[in-house]
């Protein structure tokens, strides 16, 4: 009887083993990918994302964006002028970061955009947007909007950032 409790053990605890890689451990993994993902999209809002993207050294037009994600000039308008990823669907928020080079599922987009900040000890100065003819007119006034909308997320600020909005003085 000692050895058949002892079977029954065992397979008792092989159970449990089986149970714990059922597709409720796969809950957890994607609870904190999606963690990730959330603290991404609250930390690069869709205008900063705007301001991110770039060709090389210079800026990327609306209507190359535009062509990235199979929409029009008027959709990539509005995303980049929204405060918040609140009202845009996953699919428009995936098309429009991938084609602005911050795909937030991509671990390389997301570390070269990290290093960016860190570039010349945290003091980014988005040469590539200040160098190009529409920086007043257009880009300008996405960084005013970016700021606007930081009320709602001021402890997921990066310090790097915040020096940057500090010396434009807005």
């Amino acid at each position: 009887k000692a050895t058949s409790r002892s079977a029954e053990a065992d397979v008792h605890r092989s159970r449990e083993n089986e149970l714990r890689l059922t597709p409720c451990n796969l809950v957890i993994t994607s609870s904190q990918v999606m963690s990730e993902f959330y603290r991404l999209c609250r930390r690069y809002p869709p205008p900063l994302v705007r301001l991110l993207a770039r060709r090389g050294r210079r800026a990327m037009s609306t209507a190359e964006i535009a062509s990235a994600t199979a929409s029009t000039h008027l959709a990539v308008e509005a995303i980049s002028s929204e405060p918040s990823w609140d009202r845009i669907t996953l699919d428009q928020l995936r098309k429009f970061t991938s084609a602005c080079g911050l795909d937030f599922t991509s671990r390389r987009d997301v570390n070269r955009v990290e290093c960016y900040w860190r570039l010349r000890n945290g003091h980014p100065k988005f040469q590539y947007l200040t160098e190009d003819p529409n920086w007043r007119g257009y880009y300008l006034p996405f960084i005013v909007s970016w700021r606007r909308g930081l009320a709602a997320i001021p402890a997921e600020l990066p310090a790097p950032i915040r020096r940057l909005l500090e010396s434009l003085k807005l």
